[in-house]
């Protein structure tokens, strides 16, 4: 964006302080008027408006004109092509850095003050924002080691910059070190005379916030169809310019309270109390050198988005937590708004290259004045980018389109979709729908259309180029990708509170206890009440580290005689504050002591370190869950009116210190032990072991010991966090300090273990993001579910495992967004977990932009729909199909609208003719979309209600896995993927397969039962599908592939109740199954008896389209088996934890780690990939002779005949 006609010029009769304000048609030149005049003015008089004064005026008497001496700070960040020598950093006179060891001090020239009275100015803080010790406040400043001076700037540069250059330079810059620059600052303070004195107090957050009112910045705002040019101050309030602004509008259209400000299209600024320096879009304005620009909308259009939102996200939960973190976490989700743009995701893994280096392509267009559709076939390579792709497409064919074609006024989109191949720099077999539409048909179809023909809106298509490209080259010139604001402070403390670190503090955490409705506790757990025999009450205090044990003990005996309804406890000292840490969470547990028996009567959890890594000192209310509900995990809760709650309080040390756990972490003070060359072995044995393996005693002890040599190993991260000491202060702090510069592991998916419940460590899980940060948009969508779901265990909503999801949702919508909105909306009902999920998707929905238009579509479709669906289920079945026909004929469909199951799948209605019902206990219902792509084709998918489908979601996303670790190894087993997407606990979608059957569907066919026992079946119904000889060919080795990718697949997940319709196979010979109602080896029973007897299902039949047992068909399909077998077990702890991550998320038959031991016996461990193939190749024999399958088969076309 150009914002040179926003600058100020200078113009005849006018002086240097004016602005031009650019008005349609004309512009209208106004004084700029001075933010301290215009500050003097609103506290004189309380507004800048006087009531004497016309509105019309174009100045106002009441804002006294600037002095013509005065001058301002200019905010802006100058331009590559502009020097300021104001604002340029210090140069040294040498470039070559000081070589003596002693660190020798290198002199500087400047022509600013002497950097010792700098210093003094502004109270002697360092680049960090500490205060330097005055003992080494010197003139000269101690350069950098030869190591360390390759970093950009010396330690005098940093202070002179951080503390002259710009607001954005000297605000929070304790964040704006990268972890490199950490550590060799860190390191210079080691070794020079500075030592660890000041290294103690880098983690103090000291900010100079007085000395940045006074700087001001330049801005648009766009009202009524004008434009304004002003000059603001960052300690402005949004109130102070909708003032400004209405004072110098010539016209205003009513009153500043009708109306609210805007930036980036529909983020509103609703509060106006709060500062324009603390609003996210205006640092990174500066950060990319943009001018700030408000827009002046009407109020209702921010009514319109809450309602909208509110539409969406459907029963609002009570908020449990304060008003004050829920605004924290709002301005952060905020902040990973506008950073999404300076990001890029990682480049997406190509899987195909290999198997697929030339293929082609069908290309539809429309050929000269007739527009007459034509089908082109063009070979395309794999290597090849998008951009050479239509580069020689339009060299080809150029001329039969137009004779003046010009290929910039069209576009490609695949066949049948909305998805359009816009990135030009982007491989063509990187696109995962190129790959989806290789592997299902061997060739991709794609349409070449005009521009000026794309009716849906470019945010539809919710692709990240869109957002990449948003503020142009202004972003891709910036190389950090954090936006610096305003930090935090304690709501408790004043902004000059001392910041202490609770690894210094030794002081005991004191706390009073109060427990109101002690009758109604009695009563809830059967405890009948004699007012003549007095109860004994008396708390268990414990606090843990998840299940480390830090401290322990009971307070004294309360009696409760029926007097009072509350019971109130003496001061209770707890452990010191240095033993706490991030996940510290504090259990109190009320015992009820009646004669010699003694009844735990309810308890409560929460945590003692809040959103701000600040100690909760302060009074807190609690609701007391009873002691057969195990919340093992929920740490907050807010107390109910009327019913039992405990209030305890903590009070603080005094009104001025904040006790807070510190961000940068000291070098760690351990000496080099050296491991043993037995004690190496044992640890790189440890290392290899699975993730529910849990270290011993000693080998933690171990590990701890060899710390320093277990930083230098990635993978040994996963069993170094069981080692930590987590009730000694200094062995945290030293922990926290290793996991700051621990290097990253070789593989991001094994940072998954990492996010286990018992490691909801905030320096943990902030290692853990670092990692997942790596993975690409694929890798991550196969994840996704697990990650929505360890959120559930983080001990606050804002985490940095919530900033990272959001982050990645907002970059892609398609991918990543669209599955990040429906995971978070399956979790919206009554668990306690169910707040932060809300508060996660109201903070998507107001980031998205336009796109809460479409959930809005879809949530709405998808509830009509829903509840004709739920009507069908209850009719009885001659009236079902009416009743199903008048509920779809009542729906008022929008004009487009997109799948549930696939967001790039545009429908303009439903094919009602073809909609119906199917025969099973929850009366699914078939819906059959019609395209608005009209030469794509039409699509169908299954509405179920009264099915959990969160196990099949689970099942099919491991099966996708596996493919894609197949398809890397080269091996490409055909597998047919279809989408499931759970809408809840109880309903859901399933995508439903064109052009395939099941394989008692082929028997009924065939003879019914004794088309089940002939091998010859199956084979007769393909050959009859591929009549040639070339197409049976084909569809035979198609079956070979998908049939072992079947067996591998179901026999790991221990997949049961595999009866003949939940086999399917297409006319291409793909085989594949549907319905996962059981898994982890839980088989089907049928009176006590066990139905699922064979390690998978391998029939005589399916043998037969091989050739028989010995054919070499038989034998490739016996090879494939053992090499993708092989392949997924390489990768078996991903598996692991995946399903370890499901643990307590609602599904019947994962509750526990017990579940998980059949998926650790299914990979064979502790075997070699020789043996293993061997094991697996006896599972195929054993399969192909168990007579149970063929029986369960027959059985179930006699049990449905139909």
């Amino acid at each position: 964006m150009d914002d040179s006609s926003a600058r100020p010029t200078k113009r005849d009769g006018m002086n240097m302080g004016t602005t031009r304000l650019q008005r349609s048609p004309t512009a209208v030149m106004l004084p700029t008027y001075k933010p301290q005049a215009i500050v003097d003015t609103i506290k004189k008089n309380g507004s800048l408006r006087s009531p004497k004064a016309s509105t019309s005026s174009t100045t106002n008497p009441m804002i006294p004109p600037p002095p013509e001496t005065s001058s301002f700070i200019r905010a802006t960040r100058p331009t590559r092509n502009h020097s300021d020598p104001e604002m340029e950093v210090t140069k040294t006179q040498s470039k070559s850095p000081p070589t003596s060891p002693n660190l020798q001090l290198a002199r500087t020239r400047t022509n600013k003050p002497p950097i010792s009275n700098f210093r003094e100015s502004h109270r002697s803080v360092s680049f960090f924002g500490t205060p330097f010790p005055k003992a080494n406040v010197r003139e000269e400043t101690p350069a950098f080691s030869r190591e360390v001076s390759q970093t950009s700037m010396s330690p005098s540069k940093m202070v002179n910059s951080a503390m002259e250059n710009t607001y954005r330079e000297r605000i929070m810059p304790h964040q704006r070190q990268t972890d490199a620059l950490r550590k060799r600052y860190s390191q210079y303070l080691a070794k020079s005379s500075l030592k660890r004195s000041a290294l103690e107090h880098i983690y103090e957050l000291h900010e100079d916030w007085q000395s940045l009112d006074k700087l001001t910045f330049r801005t648009v705002i766009l009202a009524f169809n004008d434009r304004y040019d002003l000059e603001c101050r960052y300690d402005w309030t949004i109130g102070t310019l909708k003032d400004t602004l209405w004072a110098i509008m010539n016209e205003p259209c009513g009153a500043p309270s009708e109306y609210v400000l805007s930036v980036d299209g529909d983020d509103f600024l609703v509060n106006e109390d709060d500062t324009l320096g603390s609003i996210v879009y205006i640092h990174f304005c500066r950060k990319i050198n943009l001018l700030p620009t408000f827009h002046v909308k009407e109020l209702s259009e921010y009514h319109l988005l809450k309602d909208s939102i509110n539409a969406v996200v459907g029963k609002r939960t009570r908020r449990t937590i304060s008003h004050k973190e829920y605004a924290t976490f709002t301005k952060n989700m905020n902040r990973v708004r506008y950073e999404k743009y300076l990001k890029r995701p990682p480049v997406q893994t190509n899987l195909l290259s290999d198997l697929y280096d030339e293929f082609y392509t069908r290309i539809y267009m429309r050929l000269g004045k007739s527009q007459e559709i034509s089908v082109k076939t063009v070979q395309c390579r794999g290597l090849q980018t998008v951009g050479e792709f239509v580069d020689g497409l339009f060299i080809q064919y150029g001329y039969l389109i137009d004779k003046d074609v010009d290929p910039s006024d069209y576009a490609l989109k695949f066949k049948g979709t909305e998805e359009y191949l816009i990135d030009f720099f982007k491989l063509m077999i990187e696109i995962k729908t190129v790959q989806e539409q290789l592997r299902a048909r061997g060739k991709v179809d794609v349409i070449l259309m005009k521009t000026q023909d794309i009716t849906i809106p470019k945010w539809f298509q919710l692709t990240e180029f869109y957002d990449q490209n948003k503020f142009g080259e202004k972003v891709s010139s910036v190389k950090d990708s954090t936006i610096h604001i305003h930090n935090e402070v304690n709501p408790m403390m004043g902004a000059n509170a001392k910041k202490v670190s609770i690894f210094k503090n030794s002081r005991t955490v004191s706390l009073v206890l109060k427990v109101t409705h002690i009758k109604d506790l009695l009563d809830r757990e059967g405890i009948k009440f004699n007012p003549k025999q007095p109860v004994e009450l008396f708390f268990t205090v414990s606090v843990k580290h998840y299940d480390t044990l830090i401290f322990q003990d009971n307070t004294q005996v309360a009696i409760y005689n029926g007097s009072t309804n509350s019971v109130q406890w003496p001061s209770l000292g707890l452990c010191p504050y240095n033993k706490l840490t991030y996940s510290s969470a504090v259990t109190f547990t009320l015992n009820c002591r009646l004669g010699r028996k003694t009844t735990p009567l309810a308890w409560v959890n929460r945590a003692l370190v809040n959103y701000m890594s600040v100690v909760a000192e302060g009074k807190f209310s609690c609701k007391m869950w009873p002691p057969s509900d195990n919340r093992e995990f929920l740490y907050v809760e807010p107390a109910e009116e009327g019913g039992p709650q405990m209030t305890y309080e903590i009070p603080p040390e005094d009104n001025n210190t904040i006790n807070i756990l510190p961000e940068l972490m000291p070098l760690p003070s351990f000496q080099n032990v050296i491991p043993s060359k037995s004690d190496v072995t044992k640890m790189t044995q440890l290392f290899n072991t699975d993730p529910l393996y849990i270290p011993t005693k000693e080998e933690r002890s171990m590990l701890w010991t060899y710390r320093e040599y277990c930083s230098r190993n990635p993978i040994s991260v996963l069993k170094f966090v069981w080692a930590i000491p987590w009730g000694d202060s200094k062995a945290v702090e030293e922990a926290y300090s290793l996991l700051t510069d621990w290097p990253l592991l070789p593989q991001p998916a094994m940072s998954l273990e990492l996010l286990k419940p018992r490691f909801a460590d905030k320096k943990i899980r902030e290692y853990t993001v670092r990692n997942l940060e790596k993975i690409s948009d694929n890798e991550l969508s196969d994840y996704l579910l697990q990650l929505v779901q360890a959120v559930r265990h983080e001990m606050h909503p804002d985490c940095p495992l919530s900033r990272f999801l959001m982050s990645r949702a907002l970059m892609n919508r398609a991918q990543i967004g669209h599955n990040f909105f429906w995971f978070l909306k399956a979790q919206l009902d009554e668990t306690p977990e169910t707040e932060r999920y809300d508060m996660l998707l109201e903070a998507y929905l107001q980031n998205c932009g336009n796109y809460l238009a479409e959930t809005f579509r879809q949530t709405s479709m998808g509830s009509s729909l829903m509840k004709i669906a739920a009507e069908v289920a209850v009719t009885e079945r001659p009236k079902r199909k009416e009743v199903l026909t008048k509920g779809l004929l009542s729906i008022l469909l929008p004009t487009y609208f997109q799948t549930i199951i696939t967001p790039t799948q545009v429908a303009k209605g439903i094919n009602i003719e073809k909609c119906k019902f199917m025969d099973s206990k929850t009366v699914p219902v078939w819906i059959e979309f019609e395209n608005i792509d009209k030469i794509g084709d039409k699509f169908s998918a299954i509405l179920k209600i009264g099915d959990d489908l969160r196990q099949d979601q689970l099942t099919l996303q491991m099966m996708n896995i596996m493919d894609n670790l197949w398809l890397k190894a080269g091996l490409d087993l055909k597998m047919i993927h279809y989408k499931v997407v759970a809408t809840g606990p109880a309903s859901g979608w399933v995508e439903v397969v064109e052009d395939s059957t099941t394989t008692a569907h082929i028997q009924k066919e065939a003879g019914g039962i004794s088309g089940v026992f002939n091998e010859k079946t199956l084979y007769m119904w393909l050959k009859k599908m591929n009549p040639s000889k070339g197409e049976l060919s084909e569809a035979t080795e198609t079956f070979i592939k998908s049939c072992a990718a079947s067996c591998v697949a179901t026999y790991v997940l221990g997949i049961g109740d595999r009866h003949n319709d939940n086999i399917m196979i297409n006319r291409s010979g793909q085989l594949f199954h549907i319905d996962f109602g059981k898994f982890l080896g839980n088989a089907q029973m049928f009176l006590n008896i066990k139905r699922d007897r064979a390690p998978f299902v391998f029939t005589p039949d399916m043998a037969y389209v091989m050739g028989g047992i010995g054919s070499e068909n038989f034998q490739t399909f016996v090879t494939l088996c053992c090499q993708a077998y092989n392949i997924v077990r390489r990768e078996a702890n991903t598996f692991i934890n995946l399903f370890a991550m499901m643990l307590n998320t609602g599904i019947p038959e994962l509750r526990s780690e017990k579940d998980l031991e059949y998926v650790r016996q299914a990979f064979a461990l502790k075997m070699s990939e020789e043996e293993a193939a061997r094991h697996f190749t006896s599972l195929i024999h054993e399969s192909i002779k168990a007579k149970s399958i063929q029986l369960n088969f027959a059985i179930h076309l006699m049990a449905k005949p139909g």
